[in-house]
């Protein structure tokens, strides 16, 4: 039996006790890589393999590595955790971490694998999750990588092998188109739920999985924030006021009449809009919402289309940056004291007339009071946050 006879073999083994997957599992292209000493999945779905490798681990430890492999391409791992956001090799073993947990109980065999109790961690989590336990656990990556694919599981798992950048690799393998490759992966998704109510031996992270990904899409935070600053900017962008720094385009006309005897008349002008973020930074955001906070500034920043003037806030404010890029959100120091935004919005609302006040908060905080603000407030409440009072528009911030 040749390793291609191997690989095809591991793959029917998987389809025959994941049928429900078959979508992807089948989709993938093989590649063969002599020398690469294991698989690999591109982000275009190339399977490259390690004829002499296949060959040692055999069929029983070759279909674990299919699998395993054929689980990253399913979750999505590319769009979930993209660098730099996350780190390639260290997100590549979380990722290897949320699989293993389930590869486990499916009564898969695997060489080398990495798993959550492998760092003392619990079984279920995301791969989102494992990472952040990791990174607390500063675990280093050693450069021969860790676990069932040496912690190069591939351009699918955000952390590509060298040669995938090289143009005769795949031997003329052409990648599956993105829009195709969305098209599988719910035509599995929907297979692994009905499979899930049945009596199918589908993992439970798995099955997860499917459900996240079949639920309604919901509105992205940051377009439903850049809808209500836009609303706001126009209403400000279209209140116009008369300055003698210019010169009407009216009192020209009666010049060229009147001459000398004409009157001066002011031109009309339009202010331009300015916008301003709080930051709560009180002891109610401490840990996780701050972290989300600080991490979303950008997205409001790019969400509002310029750069603004960001204050941290408490009971008051205690610092102050304007913020363009990713570089400038550094600038913004850390306090965790008390919870009262509202003398802080107040604070901010005196030192100059913003059009526009974005508020980031759990929302576990005093408010002003209607009309009591000339600037319109915009409240952007992080994930499990308290709605604030009517007269506050609000988003509700998503992971």
């Amino acid at each position: 039996m040749t390793s291609k006879d191997l690989i095809e073999a591991a793959r029917l083994r998987v389809w025959s006790r994941h049928p429900y997957i078959g979508a992807v599992l089948m989709s993938l292209r093989l590649v063969e890589k002599p020398g690469i000493g294991t698989l690999a999945v591109d982000a275009g779905w190339r399977l490259y393999y390690d004829p002499e490798q296949c060959v040692k681990w055999g069929i029983d430890l070759l279909s674990g590595v299919v699998a395993h492999e054929c689980w990253h391409v399913l979750r999505d791992h590319f769009t979930r955790m993209p660098p730099p956001a996350y780190e390639r090799e260290l997100g590549n073993i979380a990722q290897d971490c949320e699989i293993n947990s389930d590869m486990t109980i499916a009564g898969w065999k695997l060489p080398d694998g990495v798993f959550p109790k492998t760092f003392g961690m619990k079984d279920g989590l995301l791969a989102e999750e494992y990472y952040q336990l990791l990174q607390k656990k500063a675990i280093k990556v050693n450069g021969n990588g860790n676990g069932v694919c040496s912690g190069k599981c591939g351009g699918c798992a955000n952390n590509p092998r060298e040669f995938e950048d090289q143009p005769d690799v795949a031997n003329g393998v052409q990648p599956i188109a993105k829009i195709d490759q969305e098209i599988r992966r719910r035509q599995a998704a929907q297979e692994i739920a009905q499979a899930a109510k049945g009596q199918g031996n589908v993992p439970a992270g798995l099955a997860a999985w499917a459900e996240r990904e079949l639920k309604p899409p919901t509105i992205d935070w940051r377009r439903q924030l850049a809808g209500l600053v836009r609303r706001a900017i126009t209403a400000a962008a279209g209140a116009v006021d008369y300055t003698y720094r210019k010169q009407s385009r009216r009192g020209a006309g009666l010049r060229h009449y009147l001459g000398g005897n004409a009157p001066i008349m002011p031109a009309l002008y339009r202010p331009v809009p300015s916008v301003a973020m709080i930051l709560d930074v009180s002891g109610s955001m401490g840990g996780g919402p701050a972290e989300v906070a600080r991490s979303e500034i950008m997205g409001v920043v790019q969400a509002v289309g310029c750069s603004l003037d960001v204050f941290l806030a408490d009971t008051q404010v205690s610092g102050r940056a304007r913020v363009a890029n990713k570089s400038d959100v550094v600038k913004l120091g850390e306090t965790l004291g008390g919870t009262d935004l509202a003398s802080s919005i107040r604070e901010v609302n005196e030192m100059r007339k913003f059009d526009v006040l974005i508020v980031l908060t759990d929302g576990e905080t005093g408010w002003h009071a209607p009309g009591e603000i000339r600037s319109s407030v915009i409240a952007a409440i992080t994930p499990g946050g308290s709605e604030p009072p009517e007269h506050v528009r609000f988003v509700r911030m998503t992971r």
